[in-house]
């Protein structure tokens, strides 16, 4: 990675429904990707002729993301979450070595790259 700063920014949303009879219940709730849901072209993102060992500055960021809340009583209100990896760099591209989900066990539950990827200076890219 250049010696740039490279943010990692989680974003969880949940929507708490208003006390009504039009409140699904427990078994209702339901989490998972929207159907419509697709994965980033990571061809866009080719390291092509970057040398990614070769970087000055390299580290791991841990990024927590919560599957679901507690609410009325302990029940469990699941959660949807984007990781979006942004390159704040106005100048410079980073390498993106590996992405992975671990659950809490630490289970690998999904790796996200098969190879590095490239993000361009002030480039985003965002998983589900």
């Amino acid at each position: 990675m250049s010696s740039a700063a490279c943010l990692f920014c989680c974003q969880s949303l949940a929507c708490f429904l208003p006390e009504s009879e039009g409140r699904p219940s427990r078994g209702q709730l339901r989490s998972g990707k929207p159907a419509n849901y697709e994965r980033p072209d990571l061809t866009a993102y080719a390291v092509g002729d970057m040398d990614v060992a070769a970087h000055p500055v390299q580290q791991m960021v841990y990024v927590p993301v919560y599957s679901h809340v507690y609410y009325e009583n302990g029940l469990a209100f699941p959660l949807a979450a984007t990781l979006s990896i942004k390159n704040t760099d106005p100048q410079r591209s980073v390498a993106v070595k590996s992405i992975k989900h671990f659950d809490t066990e630490g289970k690998l539950v999904e790796s996200y790259l098969e190879q590095p990827i490239k993000l361009a200076a002030l480039q985003t890219i965002g998983f589900w």
